[in-house]
């Protein structure tokens, strides 16, 4: 197998999981391959201290059926970086716009042995019609959870020809923190629909009800769309109603220490998850994690009742399992302890390098 690997990154910024997920992989692949990073000029990433040889291209990363050109743009100018490489080459793609450029839109493939890694998404619509079209020109296929890769079977790709690879994260100094009183709650993600962050504010409501007044719910994120903050809105109006202003704290990003640090149970309240990056950030750290059935990549890191507790998309039964973990000491205690076993064993960044690495290696 080659030992050049290129790693397209589309994105400007270097915010979200995925991003961090993919990072990983590059500081971890640099130390036995030639690594490139192809993206625009001004993305963030040009900035980062990474071991790897950036391919920049002039124009920013554009991949939308309204602007035919600009996409056409980014082809070409992604194209040519390749062909400048001279040599054989393996192309990780880590998200569906940089796989429609490197696929042609299904139509002409740029030339280099590719994996796709599925980490998220149902790959539906009219992005979805020229993404299975493309699937056709991929070589292998990694899933990051169990999910995906039933979302890539859905598409038509033989079970065969996909590996399960979970991510893995590295938190330096990370320790089983002893939880005694419970009394922050905290939601991590990007403030949005699908990150579903009402049904924790609904979930409060009723324990304030209840009369667990006390607690504080923290939102950890942002919203960056107009979506999105129409979202946020919609938020904001359900605080208001419940009169449960002093109860919730807005906190936008912030570092791994001063999210779990504040944190004696982690709420994840998405509807749909390609793996669950805050479950196993807020495990490192021993704080149990509650978690949606639905939500899909979760059922992958959380065994119910065990080192976490998954439940359906209800605000009863969120604000049930919070209780049982508030009144029930051993319980609680127990799912800490192997939430931190779960981490330390399963989803190091460690683990997942080695898992890519033997992957890697199984290519002929």
């Amino acid at each position: 197998m080659t030992n050049n690997i290129v790693f397209p990154i589309e994105f400007d910024h270097c915010s979200g999981g995925m991003m961090h997920s993919v990072i990983s992989l590059i500081n971890g692949l640099s130390k036995n391959n030639r690594v490139y990073i192809i993206t625009y000029k001004e993305a963030d990433i040009t900035r980062m201290n990474l071991n790897a040889h950036l391919l920049l291209i002039r124009s920013p990363w554009v991949v939308s059926m309204r602007s035919p050109l600009k996409t056409i743009r980014t082809y070409m100018q992604v194209k040519k970086k390749i062909q400048l490489l001279g040599k054989e080459i393996l192309i990780i793609t880590n998200n569906v716009g940089s796989e429609l450029i490197f696929s042609g839109f299904g139509f002409f493939p740029i030339k280099g042995i590719r994996v796709f890694v599925s980490r998220g998404g149902n790959y539906g619509g009219k992005t979805g019609f020229f993404l299975k079209i493309g699937f056709k020109s991929v070589t292998h296929f990694i899933a990051i959870s169990t999910h995906q890769k039933r979302i890539l079977e859905n598409c038509g790709i033989q079970s065969n020809r996909i590996s399960i690879i979970n991510n893995g994260i590295t938190v330096k100094n990370s320790y089983l923190k002893k939880i005694n009183d419970i009394r922050n709650l905290s939601v991590v993600g990007y403030i949005s629909g699908n990150k579903n962050q009402i049904l924790a504010i609904k979930a409060l409501s009723l324990l304030v009800e209840q009369g667990y007044k006390n607690l504080i719910l923290n939102i950890y994120g942002t919203a960056l769309s107009m979506e999105d903050k129409n979202y946020e809105s919609r938020i904001l109006y359900e605080i208001k109603k419940n009169n449960l202003e002093s109860c919730v704290k807005f906190h936008g990003y912030c570092s791994y220490f001063e999210i779990y640090g504040n944190t004696d149970i982690l709420l994840s309240t998405s509807l749909s998850e390609g793996f669950g990056r805050t479950l196993i950030e807020a495990m490192s750290f021993g704080i149990p994690c509650i978690a949606l059935k639905e939500a899909g990549g979760p059922c992958d890191i959380i065994n119910n009742d065990v080192n976490g507790i998954l439940i359906n998309n209800d605000e009863f039964e969120l604000s049930k399992s919070i209780k049982k973990l508030i009144n029930e000491y051993e319980y609680r205690n127990n799912i800490s302890k192997n939430a931190f076993e779960t981490y330390k064993f399963n989803f190091t960044e460690e683990m997942m390098i080695s898992n890519y690495k033997f992957f890697l290696n199984k290519i002929d």
